[in-house]
Formats: structure tokens, C-alpha cells, sequence
């Protein structure tokens, strides 16, 4: 009965319709033959010409002008299943009898099509993301307009794949300042963005409870990709910020405003004799302390206040337990682990804190743009969980960036074209929750001057809050530790003794030397000693307690040796 119904509305609607079509028509016949008989004729083709011009006008598309622009825009190519299914088998993933079949009809998506294909029984999605170009090239399309990924959500197919192609290639389109610019605040808790993806759509990016490589070729953008999250950490108040830029260019200079530590360089500074290099490890010595201090301080903390045994935002916020989240950034990371001088301990220490350090909360970003096997051990690179590789020259070195197994999941840098400056592969964020996980990002720009803008403004949020610390209120502890004769002040503190402990000369010398020496530790006392051609060593001496015991410490023939 309901479709008799529906049959009956329709019929009558089209009665009703046809009705008054024919009324108008008669009407409009019998008007136009009397005004075509009575008028002039002049006046009657003035008038059709006004009745033709108002039904153009009337039924114009609502998508298109009148009046056509002289120069055509180029229409989008329509992907067709054929023209899908072609490219599969030009890839060797299917055959013309066993071709791919579509899981969903072909749709477009943002300036895109979207395809979900599955394949033969045997081939597996990973495989088809590995043969991206060879599937481009059967689409006829660039392969940086084909992204190619596994469907989420737990279809329980290997072998089915989401495809989303682009009308233009995305990275020839930048995208755009960086919202760091005008944001007021960060919380670096939170994720932030980095840049966009093929689509448009925000990539975030969060370095909480983790650490990040920036990798590439020079002049493709790398430190700029760096600097982002530092500056996004910049814009929050609670964390201490340790900047050193090893290849000493400006591009750091802006982080004075905001950093606990801050140096430039990997040679001795001519004017202060401050070694750039040793003033690193030693810093480094010192958060290998703090993190051990930190581990100890938890441990001792109820559940009530540390529910799961481990740092929280409220415990790292609170100026109570002094744990403010650290984030260490060290660009052209590769000349400090190949100096000469300090490069093998400085490999050592970093490795230690980069495996045990972001639990609690101390971060570290590193760029190189020398991403080698050599210049960055394995030992230690594989210790960041986060990689960005913007354009390399190998696939080698790509997966020495992005780890292994990068180019098994179809990424490889070496295939960025040299003019997609800011452009890179990110992996090991976890799920974007986009789709097509593409891993391709297109970085914000933040320049010099935006660098500067939102350095002072973070400047102003520790003020505000009370957290500036360190070389960002001149205190400059770092070049304090040249401003007195090393060997002399141990010949002093060590005195009549043959060979002393370090942590006693530690004492010794802050008591001597307070506004230099206070709160040095033995590992800090060691990194001071190796530019005097001083080793520290396990010696038998008195310790702290009066007892005797075989700590590291010195001799005092050690100081009367001549410096190497």
C-alpha cells in the first residue's frame, strides 16, 4: 500500500507539472505571435532578445559564470578502474586474470581520488607500498602525487590498500608560516604542528617520553624542520631549554632569549677560551647526574602522587620536586661525536642518556646533515624513536635516517626531488589517524625574524613564571669554569696530599673557590681536566668518611706532568 501511495503522489505531481507547463507554453505562444503581429518590428526582436537573455540567466549552472573566460582551465584526468587496474599489473601486483578488485567505487577526496583496491590473494598491501613508483608510472601521474597505505581500522586483509592520488603534486605547494607565530602559548605535554601532509591536513608532533633525528643533504631545509620543536618548547615556560649549535651559524642565535645553556661552535672561543665540545660533555655529565637524582626522587615518591611509578606534567610543573622537562638540541650533532678530543666519551654519555632519559623528561633532538653510518653510530642513533629525513642521496642513507626497514615500508628521502626544500618523510609518530599515512610532511616556516618574535615571547612567559635560568640571565656558569687555572687550584686543593678522591677535591675547591666550584661533581671535574692533559684514575686515598677506599681521583705528580 505504501508504494501504491508513492506511485499515486508521483503521478499527480506530474500532472500538476505538465498541466502548468502547457498553460505557460500556450500563454507565452500567444503573447510572443501578437507581439511579433501588433509591434514593431524592432521592438519585437528587442524583446525576444530580452526573453532569450533572462532564460540564459535563469538557468546558468550554479558552478560556472555566463560568460566564459577566454582561457580554458585544465580539467582534472578522471581515474577509471581500468586506468586503476593497468597500473596494478604494470606493477607485477596483478594480471589480466587476476586483477585487483574495488572494495569501494572510485570517490574524489579533497584535491584527490580516492581508491580502495584489494589485491590477488598472495600480494599483501606492504608490497604495493613498496612499488609506489612503479604504480605511478602506470597511472601516468608523477609519484609524488601517488600515496599508497594500508586501510585502518581492522579489515582483517593484508592485501587491501588505500590509494589516494593528487590532482597536482602537494609538495610543490609550501606550506605556509608556521601557527608558532602567533601562538601565545605552548603546552609541549601536548602535540603541536609540525607541518601538513599531502592533503592539507596538519601533521602534530609531540617529543614527550621520546627523542628525534633531523637528517639530510645541506641546504634542504634541515635546520629549519629542526628548529620547530625547539621553538614550540621556547614557548613553554617550564622547560629548560640546552641549545648547541655546533656549526655555530645564526640560526640558533634567537634561543639566547630562553636557553639554561646555550653554545656555538665546535672550536675554543679565541676571546673566552670556552671550548664549545668539552663545555657539552660536561653538561651532559651533568644531566646524567640529574637523571640518576630524578630516577631516585620517584622512586621515593607515594602513588598518590606518581600513580604509575613515573614523571607527570604535575610533578614536572610543581617547583617542588625541581624536575622541569628538559629538551637538549644539538645540531650538526655528527662534529661532536667525531671530535678528536671528546667524541668517544661524548658518544658513551649521550647513548646512556638518550636510552634512559625522556622517561624523566629529559628530551633530545639532534639534526646532522652528514647522516652516515660513521658519523652517526648505530649504537646511538638507534636510540631515537622519532626520525625526519628530508632529501639524502642513497637509500642507504635514508634508512640510516628514518631506520631500518624505512625502504620495506616505501620511504626513501633519496627520492625527494632537490627543489622540495622543507619536505620529508616522518616516522615513528605513531597513528596521524589519518588514512593515507603517507608520512610525507610539508614543514611550517618559522624564518629568523619569526624565530626571534617567539624566542622573546617565551622570554617573557619565563619571566613571568619565574623560570628563566641559566645563560638566559647572563648567569654564565659554563664560562666560569675557564676563568681560573684548573691545575692550580687542584695543586692548592689537593696540598700536602699524595693523591685525593675527586669528590673531595670537589669540596675542597668549592670551599676555596665558591663562585666557581660550587656544586661540581667528580664527572664535572673530569671533563675540566682532560683540556689540561689530566686524566682522572682510580687511586687508594682517604675518602669523605675518613676511611680509606679506590675511587677515581688524582695524584699530585699528575699536576706537575706537563700538559699534553
Amino acid at each position: 500500500s505504501g508504494h501504491l501511495a508513492i506511485a499515486r503522489a508521483r503521478a499527480e505531481r506530474i500532472k500538476t507539472r505538465l498541466t502548468a507547463a502547457g498553460v505557460s507554453a500556450g500563454a507565452g505562444t500567444g503573447g510572443g505571435v501578437a507581439v511579433w503581429e501588433l509591434a514593431p518590428h524592432g521592438v519585437a526582436y528587442a524583446g525576444l532578445a530580452a526573453v532569450v537573455a533572462a532564460l540564459g540567466v535563469a538557468g546558468r549552472r550554479a558552478d560556472r559564470p555566463l560568460v566564459a573566460h577566454a582561457v580554458i582551465p585544465q580539467a582534472v584526468r578522471k581515474l577509471t578502474p581500468d586506468v586503476v587496474s593497468h597500473a596494478f599489473i604494470a606493477a607485477k601486483l596483478a594480471t589480466d586474470k587476476d586483477r585487483v578488485t574495488f572494495a569501494e567505487p572510485i570517490s574524489r577526496d579533497g584535491a584527490g581520488f580516492r581508491v580502495v583496491v584489494d589485491l590477488p590473494p598472495g600480494q599483501t598491501a606492504d608490497r604495493a607500498i613498496s612499488r609506489r613508483v612503479e604504480i605511478s608510472s602506470g597511472l601516468d601521474r608523477d609519484e609524488r602525487q601517488v600515496f599508497l597505505s594500508r586501510q585502518r581500522g581492522g579489515t582483517g586483509s593484508a592485501r587491501r590498500v588505500v590509494m589516494w592520488v593528487a590532482d597536482v603534486d602537494p609538495l610543490s605547494v609550501p606550506a605556509g608560516r608556521s601557527p608558532l607565530v602567533t601562538t601565545a602559548r605552548v603546552n609541549f605535554w601536548q602535540p603541536f604542528g609540525f607541518g601538513v601532509n599531502e592533503r592539507g591536513a596538519t601533521v602534530p608532533l609531540c617529543l614527550m617520553w621520546t627523542a628525534m633525528l633531523v637528517g639530510a643533504i645541506p641546504r634542504m631545509g634541515k635546520t629549519f624542520s629542526a628548529r620547530l620543536p625547539a621553538l614550540a618548547a621556547a614557548l613553554d615556560p617550564d622547560v629548560r631549554m640546552y641549545v648547541y649549535d655546533f656549526k655555530g651559524s645564526p640560526d640558533w642565535v634567537p634561543f639566547r632569549h630562553v636557553a639554561h645553556r646555550i653554545q656555538f661552535g665546535d672550536r675554543p672561543d679565541p676571546d673566552t677560551g670556552v671550548d664549545p665540545v668539552a663545555e657539552f660533555l660536561a653538561d651532559m655529565q651533568e644531566l646524567q647526574v640529574e637523571v640518576d637524582r630524578r630516577y631516585r626522587t620517584l622512586r621515593n615518591l607515594p602513588p598518590s602522587v606518581t600513580p604509575e611509578g613515573k614523571l607527570t606534567e604535575a610533578i614536572a610543573r610543581s617547583t617542588r620536586y625541581g624536575m622541569p622537562v628538559v629538551l637538549v638540541v644539538a645540531d650538526e650533532i655528527q662534529r661532536a661525536l667525531g671530535h678528536g678530543t671528546y667524541g668517544k666519551e661524548i658518544y658513551e654519555v649521550l647513548t646512556d642518556l638518550v636510552k634512559a632519559a625522556p622517561a624523566v623528561g629529559v628530551h633530545f633532538l639532534a639534526s646532522t646533515q652528514k647522516p652516515d653510518k660513521d658519523s652517526m653510530p648505530s649504537g646511538f642513533r638507534d636510540q631515537f624513536g622519532i626520525r625526519f629525513a628530508l632529501r639524502v642521496m642513497s637509500r642507504d642513507v635514508s634508512e640510516v635516517v628514518l631506520g631500518a626497514g624505512a625502504y620495506s615500508e616505501g620511504l626513501n628521502a633519496a627520492t625527494l626531488s632537490a627543489d622540495a626544500k622543507g619536505v620529508g618523510l616522518l616516522r615513528g609518530t605513531g597513528d596521524s589517524g589519518d588514512e593515507v599515512a603517507s608520512s610525507v610532511v610539508r614543514t611550517y616556516l618559522a624564518d629568523g625574524r619569526d624565530a626571534e618574535t617567539i624566542c622573546q615571547r617565551g622570554r617573557a612567559l619565563r619571566d613571568a613564571a619565574g623560570t628563566l635560568t641559566g645563560a638566559a640571565i647572563g648567569d654564565a656558569p659554563v664560562a666560569e669554569r675557564h676563568e681560573r687555572n684548573i691545575r692550580d687550584d687542584l695543586a692548592e686543593a689537593i696540598g700536602v696530599d699524595e693523591r685525593a678522591h675527586s669528590d673531595v677535591l670537589c669540596a675542597r675547591l668549592a670551599q676555596a673557590y665558591p663562585d666557581t666550584y660550587t656544586g661540581w661533581t667528580p664527572v664535572q671535574l673530569a671533563a675540566a681536566l682532560k683540556p689540561a692533559g689530566i686524566e682522572t684514575r682510580q687511586v687508594w686515598a682517604t675518602g669523605m668518611d675518613g676511611q680509606p677506599a679506590n675511587r677515581r681521583g688524582i695524584r699530585r705528580s699528575d699536576l706537575d706532568e706537563p700538559t699534553r
